[in-house]
Formats: C-alpha cells, sequence, structure tokens
C-alpha cells in the first residue's frame, strides 16, 4: 500500500496511505515512532502506533482497555498515576503487556487501602516494573547485610524475607510500624533520609500483592511490605521503565542475580552503546568539550549518529565523539 507524507506548519505529520489520509499532531503519544515507521514505508506499525486504543486491548488480550479517554482493567478505572505508568511503556516502546502483569498482581492484593497507597509510592520516578509484573525499589541496610532495626534480617542478594501480613499495620498514619520496609531514591538512596556512610543499599524486587502499606511521611517515599526478595545492589539509578533488560528472560531475577552480570551500559545512568538509546529519550552529554541537552528524534545506528531537538536546534551528533552520556528523564 503506498504512503505519502508532509509536515505542516504546526509541525504535525500529514500523511496518506492508499485513499486514507492522516493527520498526526505533536501531542500524540506515539509521535516519535509514528515518524519513524512513516520514514520507513512501514505501513502496519503506521496504523498500529496510530490508533493507541486498538493496540492496547491487543497486546493486554482485551484485559486493558480504553474507553472515552479512561483506561480500564476487566472493565475497571484504573488509578491515574497506574495509567501514567501504562503510557510511560507505551512512550518508550514497551509492550503493554508488561503493564497488564503488574495489574494482574496488584488486584490479588487483599487490601483495598494498600492497593492506593501503592500508586502514590510509584509517583516516586526510578521505581521501574519488572517483566514478571512486580517492581524495583531500594533498601539501606547495615555493612553487614543485616537490617537496621532488628539486626537479623539478611538481605544479600538472593534473600527473601518475608513475614506474617497480618502482623503489618496498613494504617498510613502510623508512619513507623512492624514491616519489611523499602523504599524510594530520597528515602533509602544515596543521601536518603535512611541512608548514612558505609552501609549497603540494596535492589528488592516486590509484588504488588504483597504490599501493605505506604506511610503518610518522607513524601510517600517509603513501605511496609510482607515480603520482596534482594536482586541487587545499588550502582546507580534504574532508570528505565521496566527490567529485564530487553533480553529474552523469564524474570528480573535473571538480570540482578549475580553482582558481576550487572552491566553499566544499560541498568544505570551513564550510557556507552548507541543500541541503549531509543527515540523520545532525553539526554545529557558532552560534545566538543560542552555539555549538551538532546531530545532525540532519530537513531541512525549504521551511520553512528544520534540527531533530535537541542536548545539551538536541530542537531545531529557522531556518537562515538559523545562523552558522559546520560538520561535525563527516568526512562
Amino acid at each position: 500500500m503506498n504512503m505519502s507524507y508532509i509536515f505542516s506548519q504546526d509541525g504535525s505529520l500529514c500523511v496518506m496511505v492508499g485513499e486514507n489520509y492522516y493527520t498526526v499532531s505533536t501531542g500524540h503519544i506515539n509521535f516519535l515512532h509514528i515518524k519513524k515507521a512513516v520514514a520507513d514505508k512501514d505501513v502496519e506499525r503506521f496504523l498500529s502506533l496510530l490508533h493507541i486504543e486498538k493496540t492496547i486491548a491487543n497486546k493486554s488480550d482485551g484485559l486493558v482497555t480504553v474507553v472515552d479517554g479512561n483506561v480500564l482493567y476487566c472493565g475497571q478505572v484504573i488509578n491515574d498515576i497506574l495509567t501514567a505508568r501504562m503510557l510511560e511503556l507505551i512512550r518508550t516502546g514497551y509492550d503493554v503487556g508488561n503493564f497488564t502483569r503488574f495489574l494482574t498482581e496488584l488486584m490479588q492484593n487483599t487490601s483495598h487501602n494498600s492497593v492506593h497507597q501503592l500508586c502514590a509510592f510509584l509517583e516516586n520516578k526510578c521505581l521501574p516494573f519488572t517483566d514478571d509484573g512486580c517492581f524495583l525499589a531500594y533498601k539501606t541496610v547495615r555493612s553487614d547485610y543485616l537490617d537496621k532495626h532488628t539486626g537479623t534480617i539478611s538481605n544479600k542478594v538472593g534473600q527473601k524475607p518475608n513475614m506474617a501480613r497480618n502482623l503489618i499495620s496498613d494504617d498510613p498514619n502510623n508512619t513507623c510500624d512492624v514491616g519489611l520496609h523499602v523504599g524510594a531514591l530520597h528515602y533509602a538512596g544515596p543521601n536518603g533520609w535512611y541512608h548514612n556512610k558505609g552501609e549497603h543499599i540494596m535492589i528488592v524486587k516486590v509484588n504488588p500483592k504483597n504490599v501493605v502499606c505506604v506511610p503518610n511521611d518522607h513524601s510517600m517515599g517509603k513501605m511496609r511490605t510482607c515480603e520482596y526478595e534482594v536482586v541487587g545492589e545499588y550502582k546507580g539509578d534504574l532508570n528505565k521503565p521496566v527490567y529485564a533488560n530487553g533480553e529474552a528472560l523469564e524474570t528480573a531475577a535473571d538480570v540482578f542475580a549475580q553482582l558481576d552480570d550487572y552491566d553499566d551500559d544499560t541498568l544505570y545512568d551513564t550510557l556507552h552503546e548507541i543500541e541503549d538509546i531509543w527515540e523520545g529519550d532525553e539526554l545529557t552529554f558532552v560534545y566538543n568539550n560542552k555539555p549538551r541537552t538532546l531530545l532525540v528524534d532519530r537513531v541512525q545506528h549504521s551511520k553512528d549518529l544520534v540527531s533530535g531537538h537541542t536548545p539551538d536546534g536541530y542537531r545531529a551528533f557522531k556518537f562515538d565523539e559523545m562523552s558522559d552520556i546520560r538520561f535525563a528523564n527516568c526512562r
């Protein structure tokens, strides 16, 4: 099927596919991906990206739908924060199936309060989903990897601490109570409220069904849960919306099970491979000894070029001449 296109004065994309005419505004969630599909003359991908409601329904086996602008799971409207997370996944090219698996686990949580409190916790950035329906968070522990409160619970990689759920209060006004505690970066990360010099910061995987309470203090940055799995030790902020790493891996544990397997190119904020950059990423880097910012519009692997929008206009950069490349946004 023939495809042609032009850009209008406001930047929107006007596309003719066969006898059908489409206008795609710059505000469309898939705008950058649609531009690439059009440039590649990929009609099937263009139509899939254009009709996002159909894509969501198809990719989630009908469990997630969009009706009158609302996102529903099994017919129930979901929290706006979760909707924002789903749109983040779509915008960065991930399969919405990851989101469906998360919702499936979340709906097994027995507490209405816990479900809604978890949504507030997930507003904290750099708390990614895993591809098996869980999410990642941080935990500060002692220098000997034991928990700071009791000094009895090991938090070495591979450990799965757990306790009876009914021993843990789900009242967010009880800001300090019994439970297995994990946190966001500003609470448990480097220089966080709960972190001291010489202590370890662990990456933990939490199933949403095991979340009990998000207390009201510390800007919703800590959580009580009845179980988690220690999957790695902190080396940098988690900066993608989903792990495991785009590889054909069964669970996030396969990525984090061994500390030596950490790959700084993909897990942390400093990049060394052009393959880790996608359309829509916001980057900071040094080029010709000057700091730069870039909203990526196109990645040309064969030419080793990254191009997009900068404060000075549209620019292209040679990847091998870019240094200290970091995500400006949590991806």
